[in-house]
This record gives structure tokens, sequence and C-alpha cells, in this order.
């Protein structure tokens, strides 16, 4: 299986902190993306590249590159990861079947960690209208899920990582090949669990403590008037 490393953004540093009393601070140190990756039947697809699309600010001696994004306790947020194209002129028929690709992403704290999140996908290029209209697409699986253990809770915290699906380089009777015809993938990160924001909500065995205190207290509150009544 055949592999091009096309992407890279090392070191990417994008910091997502969740809005609570106790910050939870997503640390993207890169994230790349394969694709062309070669299916067993042989079947080369559409020849894909890419163009890297989220910047970064450059590290200096007293602040660390990154882009801090709040995701609160409810808010997604979605960024431009990269531009996707193709240098071909035209779909031809080993274009047609589909080809993987993958975009991984590495986060260095929070910690203990999953490590690596891969979100897996496929091009492919396109005849519309008997080759009248041609294209490339992506289509995304996914979401990619990252976890960690927070500390102190009894649930892990998880973060979901989606990207978009798309068609690129749309061209009459072949293709607008080139990055001025790509298509931008975005990537959307939000919360699938949030331990901070779930640890607001009592688990069973508190509701049972709570449930039986409440019990406990108009029983009381009962003898008082029962006995005040034939005092």
């Amino acid at each position: 299986m055949r592999k091009i490393l096309i992407a890279s953004a090392a070191a990417a540093g994008v910091a997502l902190t969740a809005a609570s009393a106790h910050a939870t601070d997503f640390i993207l140190s890169s994230y790349s993306v394969t694709a062309n990756i070669d299916d067993p039947t042989g079947n080369d697809g559409l020849t894909v590249d890419v163009q890297d699309l989220l910047t970064i600010p450059t590290a200096t001696r007293r602040h660390a590159a990154g882009l801090n994004i709040d995701l609160g306790a409810h808010n997604d947020q979605v960024f431009d990861l990269f531009r996707i194209y193709t240098p071909e002129s035209s779909v031809n028929q080993d274009d047609l079947g589909p080809v993987d690709i993958e975009a991984t992403f590495n986060f260095s704290a929070p910690t203990p960690n999953s490590g690596a999140t891969t979100v897996s996908g496929e091009t492919q290029g396109n005849l519309v209208l008997f080759g009248i209209f041609q294209n490339g697409s992506v289509t995304w699986n996914g979401p990619g899920v990252f976890t960690w253990t927070a500390p102190g809770f009894n649930q892990p915290g998880v973060m979901d990582i989606t990207l978009s699906n798309g068609t690129f380089d749309t061209g009459l009777f072949g293709l607008s090949g080139g990055s001025r015809g790509g298509d931008v993938v975005t990537a959307t990160f939000d919360w699938q669990n949030d331990p901070f924001n779930a640890a607001a909500v009592p688990e069973p065995a508190s509701w049972a403590l709570m449930i039986g205190g409440l019990g406990m207290a108009g029983a009381t509150l009962r003898r008082r008037r029962a006995t005040a009544a034939t005092a």
C-alpha cells in the first residue's frame, strides 16, 4: 500500500479551552493528511493534493504558539483546515473508484489521552450527465474521537472531530484542475462528553442520598407536628 504524506502542520498548537471553573486545554500539536492511498485492487484513483489553511501564530520566547478556542459547555468550533484539489485535467475510468484518505490529529494535552485521532474518508472522480460535467469529491467517515482521563471524574472527557464533505474542481467537459477550484475542508471540534459540565448533574447514588435525606426530613417534621398536636 502506497501512502503519500501531502500535508502537515507540525506543532500546530491549537488550544481548545472549555469554559468551566476547571478549564481543560486541548493542545493540537500537529495534524497531517495522507491521500492517494492505493486500494488492494491496485486502483490509483483521482490524484489529489491539499493546501494547508490552518494558520498558527509564530511562537516567541515568552508566548507559545497556538490558537485559543473556547468550546464552552455547548459551543462547537469550526476551522478551515485545508483546501483539497486535483491537478488532473479530466476524469478517467480509473479515477471513478474510491481511494482512501486520512487526516490524523495529535494532541499533547490534556493527558493521559487516547493518542492520535484519525478521521478516515474517500476521494474519487465523478462524471455527471454522461461526462459533460466532471469533478472530484471527498467524503469523510467520522467523527474522530479524542478521549482523555479527567482527574476526579468517573466519566472520561470526549471530544469529536468532524470533517466536511465536498466536491472540487468542477468543470465542463473536464476538470478545472488546480487549487483555485478546490474545496475547503473544515474541522469541527465539539464536546461529546464534557466531564465538568456533566459533573453538575448528580450521579444516581447522589440522587438516592438526596431523596433519602428529604424523606427523613419529612418524617421528622411530621413527628414534630404530631407531638405538638397532642401536647
